[in-house]
C-alpha cells in the first residue's frame, strides 16, 4: 500500500515529497558543473549524463504541475490521482524554478563546447585540404566526422534542455535555439546510426512539441511588426546552414523579412 502505484516511484516521490528529490538533483547538477572544461575532456559525458537526467526529472515535475492546474488534455494520471497538497506544489515549482536557473549555465557551457568544436573543424578542414594537396586526407576528414558527431551530440541536449519550457515561456532565445539546433541535425547529423547519447525520436519529441508554439512566436511578432526580433530569430537559424569552411561561409547579417504590400501573410 505504501510503495506501489500504477504511476511509477518517480512522480508518486514528487508528488508526496517533492523536496528532497529537488534539492539532490540541483546539487548533483551544480557539483557536476564544476568538473566542466575542454568539449574534448572525459566529463563532458559525465555532465551530458546529468543533464539529460535533470531534464527529464524536470519533465516529472512539469508533468505533475500541468496535473494539478488541470492543464493536462489527455493521458497522463486520472483526475484525483496522485493528490498534491499546495505545500507540494509550491516546492515542486521552486525545484523547478531552481533547475531552470541551472540549466541556464549548463547552456552556457553547451555553446562554448560548440564554438571549440567548430574551431577545431575548421583547423582540421585546413589540414584536410593541405594534406589533399599531398594525396593522404583520411586522417584529417575522420577527425572532422568525430568533431561534427560531438556536435550533433551537444545540439541534441541543447533541445532537450528546452523540451519543458511551456508557449507561455517561450522568449526569442528559446525559439532561436531550437530552430538553430533542428537545423544543424537536419543538416550534420547521421540518422538511425547510434550517434546520440539520447533516442532519436526524442529529438521529434521536442520538434513536435514546440512546432505551434513557435509558429505562433512568429505571427506574433509579425501582427506587433516586432521585426527587429524576427530577423534576428531567423539570421541565427541561416547561419547553421554556413559550412565549417568559413571562406564559404554565408553573412546573414543582411537577412531581413517582414510584411509585403501590408499584408502579414505575405513574408
Amino acid at each position: 500500500e505504501l510503495v506501489g502505484t500504477p504511476y511509477g516511484q518517480l512522480l508518486t516521490e514528487l508528488a508526496c515529497a517533492p523536496s528532497c528529490i529537488c534539492a539532490y538533483m540541483a546539487k548533483l547538477v551544480e557539483l557536476t558543473l564544476v568538473l566542466a572544461n575542454s568539449a574534448m575532456s572525459q566529463t563532458v559525458n559525465l555532465i551530458l549524463f546529468v543533464a539529460r537526467l535533470a531534464a527529464r526529472v524536470e519533465s516529472s515535475i512539469a508533468l505533475l504541475m500541468h496535473h494539478a492546474d488541470g492543464k493536462l488534455k489527455s493521458g497522463g494520471p486520472l483526475p484525483g490521482a496522485l493528490p498534491m497538497t499546495p505545500q507540494a506544489l509550491a516546492e515542486l515549482r521552486a525545484g523547478r524554478k531552481r533547475l531552470r536557473k541551472l540549466f541556464v549555465e549548463v547552456d552556457s557551457w553547451l555553446d562554448t563546447w560548440l564554438e571549440e568544436l567548430h574551431d577545431l573543424a575548421q583547423k582540421a578542414m585546413q589540414r584536410a585540404k593541405d594534406e589533399e594537396d599531398e594525396g593522404d586526407a583520411d586522417d584529417a576528414q575522420s577527425m572532422i566526422d568525430e568533431y561534427m558527431r560531438r556536435c550533433c551530440n551537444i545540439h541534441a541536449h541543447v533541445l532537450l534542455m528546452l523540451r519543458n519550457i511551456s508557449e507561455d515561456e517561450l522568449e526569442e532565445t528559446h525559439v532561436s535555439r531550437l530552430l538553430c539546433s533542428l537545423s544543424f541535425l537536419s543538416l550534420h547529423h547521421t540518422w538511425n546510426a547510434d550517434h546520440l547519447d539520447m533516442p532519436e525520436p526524442e529529438i521529434f519529441e521536442v520538434y513536435h512539441h514546440h512546432r505551434r508554439g513557435i509558429v505562433r512566436w512568429f505571427e506574433r511578432q509579425q501582427q506587433h511588426r516586432e521585426y527587429r526580433r524576427f530577423n534576428k530569430c531567423l539570421q541565427e537559424v541561416h547561419s547553421q546552414f554556413a559550412t565549417i569552411d568559413s571562406a564559404n561561409a554565408m553573412d546573414t547579417a543582411q537577412f531581413e523579412w517582414g510584411a509585403i504590400g501590408g499584408d502579414k501573410h505575405n513574408a
